[in-house]
């Protein structure tokens, strides 16, 4: 998405903006040869095309698509709820997306730099 149409967005309706992503299963192994749907695919930059030079997919993460809307000054409080609260909602899921005594425990661990550096599931450390 450009950065203009999210910042858009993210004026128009801040309570429902979601980062969100519908990475094809390349995201986050680099650039080279992969395959969706039975179809070879080349990652090349970030960006996944077939041998035809046509888009083939997603391959953002949402660490990158976090580090992305931070560049350009989202608050981290706003896009935590970007993240969690608003995409749980969403989906009608109220066990988790904040962090709340009785709540499911699913969060990331970042950095200073949002590199993630653990990842929780249901209170236990995974990956």
């Amino acid at each position: 998405m450009h950065p203009t149409s999210f910042l858009l967005a993210r004026a128009a309706a801040p309570e429902r903006v979601m980062l969100i992503t519908d990475a094809m299963r390349a995201a986050g192994l680099g650039d080279g040869p992969s395959e969706l749907g039975g179809q070879p695919v080349t990652v090349q930059g970030g960006k996944a095309t077939l041998a035809d030079g046509t888009l083939a997919g997603s391959v953002l993460t949402l660490d990158a698509a976090l580090r992305r809307a931070a560049a350009l000054g989202v608050p981290l409080p706003e896009l935590s709820r970007m993240l969690s609260l608003t995409p749980a909602r969403s989906v009608g899921l109220h066990d988790r997306g904040e962090l709340r005594t009785g709540l499911r425990a699913d969060l990331v661990v970042l950095n200073a730099d949002l590199q993630v550096q653990a990842t929780y599931v249901g209170g236990m450390a995974v990956g």
